[in-house]
């Protein structure tokens, strides 16, 4: 049987949202790369971070953007079919799927934020360079900051 009763669910979601809702400060990328905690993604609960919120929400994540922006998703949907397709030749051969979907998942954030594509092209400068600093970036997400 589950601890977890309909009571301690509104204890946790409801009565207490507020001390479940704030990120923890100690990670380098809140610091470095959530320019000092004050980004969406870091800041904590209180009112920068609602408003921060509510402007993603009209202007990043408003159903009339989301439709404006469904041509670059279904694009890079057809693109990694190709892709998958040109990749398991006749059938015969296994393809990677964990990389496939994180380069789809990339190209459409990248195509909705800078208008380009960044992976999946192997010879372009810009792109590699483009993708090592997302991997330093990954990197950092992962360190804790100790002090």
């Amino acid at each position: 049987s589950s601890d977890l009763s309909p009571s301690t669910a509104e204890e946790c979601l409801i009565k207490n949202d507020v001390a479940f809702c704030n990120r923890p400060s100690g990670f380098l990328a809140g610091k470095y790369l959530g320019y000092g905690y004050t980004s969406l993604t870091w800041a904590p609960y209180g009112p920068h971070w609602r408003n921060l919120r509510r402007i993603s929400a009209v202007e990043i994540l408003s159903s009339h953007r989301v439709q404006l922006l469904s041509g670059i998703r279904a694009d890079e949907v057809r693109m990694l079919v190709l892709r998958l397709i040109s990749a398991a030749g006749d059938g015969d051969r296994a393809v990677e799927m964990k990389p496939a979907m994180f380069d789809l998942t990339m190209n459409v954030m990248t195509r909705m934020i800078f208008g380009k594509r960044y992976y999946g092209m192997e010879g372009e400068e810009e792109a590699k360079r483009f993708r090592e600093i997302v991997a330093g970036t990954f990197r950092v997400f992962n360190e804790i900051c100790i002090g």
